[in-house]
Parts: structure tokens; C-alpha cells; sequence
């Protein structure tokens, strides 16, 4: 009774702060941007076939592979630049956004150079190719601007933003489809449409503001440079986990089974945004809590780590028991073959979800580093995992790949943040 006293008491007072209140706010906006593409797979999988889902999929995934080298994580940079030096922001926002013009220059050159070499692993036309460089650069000016509001605790702004945005990218996705009778290409030009629109909005609003100065500066230029590239490392391992079977699925099996998975990865997701936006607001709680250094709270900390766990097992469990139902609602019958890989690709997610909440000791500690190089090194190893479960199992086999790498990825990084930030993890528990 004691304990539910005090847990009640602490409950109340976290729900009555601002921090609480803007993490709320972010994650009703996260779930609302996130439940328009899965509202509108109905439509989507009865108009388009698996073979245009199947070049939708590796279209974003082109775009998610180039975009680590033209905004070089960069928005890290400017977030960790507003707590240090308020006088010359604007002036470092300016010179990164300079940076990612020369990085998207360049990847534009070379993605011309290489466009048919990457049309043909990627089943994209060689002049769309270009369009995913171009797409890059007007997300990563979006990113500046999100991360401004973030840094601002400007919560409704980044809500409406980022909303806005998605309603605008499926609406034109079903005017080009249905009305103009477009398949892949219109869900494609949506993307691409949207992505530069909001572009121009974000740099409307920042030079209101006054974020920007284009004036160039050899610390700001250097610091951004070495901030972002550091985390390149990261970025691309977690892309080759997440986006390595995709390629392998179109090149060992077909681009239709590419876009069979790709349907069964966004319902499967919906896992993964549960335990984002649990670990958005998971972690300002855990941080104020760290900073404490009291050992019982560590072990209350641990305790309810395990216990969620327990629960997102079972949560995963009952999420794939329930699919089936889920199909019958929202998936053309054309689609039905996706559930194949619904199991792997939920305890996929279910193991993300146990890794944020161990990777997070790592970046309290400020010692990400060591974690690009893990991501990295199961990144890797997803490649010849990939082509040897494919080999063995089928298509089946890059999602049993995908559940195995975030397995991996979960163990080694509870490994590593015990390393460089000790917790009583083998304890024995007092009573919860």
C-alpha cells in the first residue's frame, strides 16, 4: 500500500509538468502521422499492385541510404549547439545547412555517375534516382526546423508541421493514383512533391525567425562535420538492419515479394511505434532519475525494465495472434501472402523496443561512439545473414534476419551499457 502511495504521489507530480505535457503532446502527433499510411494501406494494396509496392519500398529505401552522407546527422549537431552557445546558433545552423548543400552536390554527382548500376539492384528507374538525392536534402531542412521546435519545447508547432506534411503527402499519393490513374510514380512524385514543399516552408520560418546566417565559419563548419560524420557509423548500421532484406529479397527472390514485405513490415511497425514514443517520453524520466545517483532507484529503474520486457513480449504475442484479423480489415486478399513474415518482423520489434531502453544508458553517458560501432558491426553482419537464411528458408528468411539482427543488436548493446554505465542488472530484486 506504501508503495502505491508513493507511486501515485510520483505519478501525479511527473503529469503536472511541462516535460510530461510536451512528451504527451509528441507522441499524439508521432501516432497521428504514423496512422495515416496505415489508414490508408486499404486503398493503397486494392489500386496498387505487389510490384509497385515493391518499388514505393526500395524508393525510400534509396532515400533512407543516401540521406545519412547529404545531412550528415547534422540536426544532432544543432540540437546539442542551442544549449552551448545562444550568440552564434544562427550562424552554425547556416554553415550546416551549407555543408549539406556541398554533400548533396556531391551525392548527386555520383548517384548520376552510378544511376544504372543502382537502378539495376534497385528496380528504380535510373532517372528517379536522382529525384531520392533531391528528396534527402528537403527532408533534412525539414529536420532543422523539427529539431528547432524540439529544442524550444514548441511541441504543437512541431505536431502541426509534421502532420501537415504526412496529410498532404497520402492526399496527393490518392489524386495522382485514382485521378490521374498514376501507380508507383504517383506515390513516388507525392513523396518527392511534399518533401520539397515543406522544404521552402521550413526556410520561410527559420529566416522569420532569424535561425539562419548564411556566414561561413571554420569551427562551426568543423564542429558540425565531426558531430554528424560520427554518427554516420550508427545511422548506416541501423539501415542495414532494417533495409539490407529488402534488396535481398529483390534481387534473390522478385520485386513482388519485395512489396509483399514491405506491406507486412508496416503493419509489423506498429510495435515499433509504440515503444519510439514510449522511449520519448521514457527517457527525460530516466535521465532525472540518473542524475540522482541513489542506488534504489537504480533498482526500481531495473525492475521496471524487466517488467517491460515481460509486457512487450506479450504485447508482440498478442499483436501477431491478432494480425490475422487486422488483414482481413485493412489488406487487399492480393496482400494475405504478407503474413508469412508478420511473426519475425514483430519480435523484430519487440526487440527494438528492448534495446531502447538499454542504449539509453549509453547516450546519458556520453559515450555513443562505442554504440555506432556495435550497430555498425551487426549492420554488417545482416548482409551474409540475409543471403544465407534467404538461401535456406526462402523469402521467409530476411524477416527470421531482421528478428535475429535486433536480437543481436538488443544483447551486445545491454553488454556495452553496462560497460560505460554500471546497473544492478544481476541483483537480486527485492519484492516489486
Amino acid at each position: 500500500m506504501k508503495y502505491l502511495k508513493t507511486g501515485l504521489l510520483q505519478f501525479s507530480k511527473v503529469t503536472k509538468s511541462s516535460l510530461f505535457k510536451a512528451s504527451g503532446i509528441y507522441t499524439i502527433s508521432s501516432f497521428a502521422n504514423a496512422s495515416i499510411p496505415f489508414l490508408l494501406l486499404p486503398l493503397l494494396t486494392k489500386v496498387l499492385s505487389q510490384g509497385d509496392f515493391g518499388i514505393v519500398a526500395m524508393f525510400s529505401t534509396v532515400v533512407s541510404f543516401i540521406m545519412p552522407f547529404v545531412g550528415i546527422n547534422m540536426e544532432g549537431a544543432i540540437a546539442r549547439r542551442f544549449y552551448t552557445d545562444d550568440k552564434q546558433f544562427s550562424k552554425y545552423v547556416g554553415n550546416c545547412i551549407m555543408i549539406s548543400i556541398g554533400s548533396m552536390l556531391l551525392v548527386f554527382i555520383i548517384c548520376f555517375l552510378f544511376r544504372n548500376l543502382i537502378s539495376f539492384y534497385s528496380s528504380i528507374p535510373s532517372s528517379w534516382v536522382l529525384l531520392a538525392v533531391l528528396l534527402c536534402f528537403s527532408q533534412f531542412l525539414g529536420l532543422i526546423l523539427l529539431t528547432i521546435y524540439q529544442v524550444n519545447v514548441k511541441p504543437l508547432n512541431y505536431g502541426v508541421y509534421q502532420i501537415s506534411q504526412s496529410v498532404l503527402n497520402f492526399g496527393l499519393s490518392l489524386v495522382l493514383i485514382l485521378h490521374f490513374n498514376m501507380r508507383w510514380d504517383g506515390r513516388v512524385l507525392a513523396q518527392v512533391f511534399t518533401g520539397c514543399l515543406f522544404a521552402l516552408v521550413a526556410i520561410v520560418l527559420l529566416l522569420r525567425k532569424k535561425y539562419i546566417v548564411f556566414e561561413i565559419d571554420k569551427s562551426h563548419l568543423k564542429h558540425a562535420l565531426m558531430f554528424g560524420g560520427g554518427l554516420i557509423p550508427h545511422a548506416l548500421g541501423g539501415l542495414l538492419i532494417i533495409l539490407t532484406n529488402r534488396f535481398f529479397l529483390l534481387n534473390m527472390i522478385s520485386i513482388d515479394e519485395t512489396g509483399l514485405y514491405s506491406v507486412a513490415a508496416q503493419i509489423g511497425s506498429v510495435v515499433g511505434f509504440f515503444t519510439i514514443s514510449f522511449n520519448n517520453a521514457f527517457v527525460p524520466w530516466l535521465y532525472n532519475n540518473l542524475k540522482k545517483e541513489n542506488q534504489q532507484i537504480k533498482l526500481k529503474i531495473v525492475r521496471f525494465t524487466y517488467l517491460y520486457f515481460v509486457l512487450i513480449f506479450f504485447a508482440g504475442l498478442l499483436f501477431y495472434i491478432l494480425a490475422p484479423f487486422l488483414f482481413r480489415i485493412f489488406i487487399n486478399p492480393n496482400f494475405y501472402a504478407s503474413n508469412k513474415y508478420l511473426f519475425w518482423i514483430i519480435f523484430g520489434f519487440v526487440f527494438q523496443g528492448m534495446y531502447f531502453m538499454v542504449t539509453n544508458y549509453i547516450s546519458y553517458s556520453e559515450k555513443t561512439h562505442y554504440q555506432a560501432f556495435v550497430t555498425l558491426f551487426v549492420g554488417l553482419i545482416n548482409i551474409p545473414m540475409n543471403y544465407f537464411f534467404i538461401k535456406c528458408w526462402g523469402a521467409v528468411g530476411a524477416g527470421i534476419a531482421f528478428c535475429c539482427c535486433f536480437f543481436l543488436l538488443f544483447i551486445c548493446t545491454w553488454v556495452l551499457s553496462n560497460k560505460v554505465y554500471k546497473m544492478p542488472w544481476l541483483l537480486k530484486l527485492p519484492k516489486f
